[in-house]
């Protein structure tokens, strides 16, 4: 009896080719073309771990486009801490902060790095202070944000008000 030793050999290319196919898929960029999975983030939320009243306001400008702000109110002023954006742009989220009293006043892009259901991760290695912001749904009406880089972390936990 002969047997060809090489003719099943023959299917190894296709396997090591369709497991490629697969391992490429599963690790590659995956793209944004709109914010419909941040929706969570739009409203008022209160800044409870503030010594004097303050929040962050995210609106819906379109279906690629939040903006909002972070305020604090003393007495009956309001002062702007920062204006913030979440913006699509070719197809990556961008989480851009301008802080009045900091970088010139210029805006600071954070690329989005990972989005799960409850969680948003952006990032900026270039930048010294934060690198990382993260949002993390906890309820319905509780987020916990944070700001950090390598060595430091600031959190902050915010309360959904009513508009």
């Amino acid at each position: 009896m002969k047997t060809n030793f090489f003719k099943p050999l023959y299917k190894i290319p296709l396997l090591i080719l369709v497991a490629g196919f697969f391992v490429l898929t599963s690790f590659s960029n995956h793209t944004h073309k709109n914010l419909n999975k941040l929706d969570w983030m739009l409203g008022k939320w209160k800044v409870s771990s503030s010594k004097h009243l303050q929040f962050e306001e995210w609106n819906k400008i379109s279906n690629t486009k939040f903006k909002g702000s972070s305020y604090k109110i003393i007495d009956s002023d309001t002062t702007i801490l920062e204006t913030l954006e979440l913006v699509v742009i070719e197809n990556d989220i961008f989480y851009i902060p301008t802080v009045y009293d900091q970088n010139n006043a210029l805006p600071i892009k954070f690329k989005l790095s990972k989005l799960e259901n409850k969680y948003v991760l952006f990032e900026n290695k270039e930048h010294d202070f934060p690198k990382k912001i993260e949002y993390i749904l906890e309820s319905r009406k509780k987020i916990k944000a944070s700001v950090s880089n390598e060595s430091f972390s600031i959190d902050f936990h915010l309360s959904k008000q009513k508009n």
